[in-house]
């Protein structure tokens, strides 16, 4: 895969990109009340990321370098801990 990338719930997510690897820690949600939909919203940042970006073919997503994998996974991780008073991201904030 050109882009992997592994949520790991309360613990941040990992990235990985051609030679580049990274973890990014989430931040601590003060009451969990329910997660349902968080890995799918957290995909959906990373999906509007390739798009927004332009880095649809496999060849752009090759050329992915540690600066861009961070962005992709900062931008990812809050939404994988989804809590009240968070409301559901749009494009706009995603």
């Amino acid at each position: 895969a050109a882009l992997f990338v592994l949520t790991m719930g309360p613990d941040g997510a990992n990235g990985f990109a051609g030679a580049c690897a990274m973890r990014v820690p989430s931040a601590p949600v003060a009451q969990m009340v329910d997660t349902v939909g968080a890995g799918d919203t957290f995909m959906a940042s990373i999906l509007a990321w390739v798009i927004e970006t332009g880095r649809t073919g496999r060849a752009a997503l090759e050329d992915i370098n540690s600066d861009d994998l961070g962005t992709v996974l900062q931008r990812a991780v809050p939404f994988d801990n989804i809590a009240p008073p968070v409301l559901l991201p749009t494009n706009f904030n995603v």
